[in-house]
């Protein structure tokens, strides 16, 4: 499980460095990823509450890691079409979007294991 959110977190890593190279400014980046990424992260934490109340949690596991996976795609597509704001604009908020739902579905996923299996269990130990 501990793999679920890799690709996520080294794109997001990556992200800056790989824009940059394209061509962006600092301040090109920052106006997409904290007005349409802050936006897309808040659409996408609503949209991973709903499928992981909506779907069985494998499911939602499932879907979550690979629309993270897709959106990694979208970089691809990113570099072939080369400095373009609104393609940039696209693939960071599906990029927000998509790691949004991915968290709120690992998070979901972790409660209801930490409810079933981790409970403490009362001192014995004198």
């Amino acid at each position: 499980m501990t793999l679920f959110k890799l690709a996520d977190a080294l794109a997001l890593a990556l992200t800056t460095p790989f824009v940059l190279e394209l061509g962006f400014s600092r301040n090109e980046l920052a106006g997409i990823v904290k007005g349409v990424g802050f936006a897309a992260t808040l659409a996408g934490g609503f949209a991973g509450g709903y499928v992981a109340r909506a779907l069985p949690l494998a499911p939602s596991l499932w879907l979550g890691g690979m629309l993270q996976s897709v959106t990694i795609l979208l970089f691809a597509w990113q570099a072939v079409v080369g400095m373009n704001a609104a393609a940039l604009t696209l693939t960071i908020s599906v990029q927000y979007f998509t790691d949004a739902i991915g968290t709120v579905i690992f998070v979901a996923f972790y409660r209801r294991c930490a409810a079933t299996r981790c409970t403490p269990r009362p001192n014995t130990r004198s």
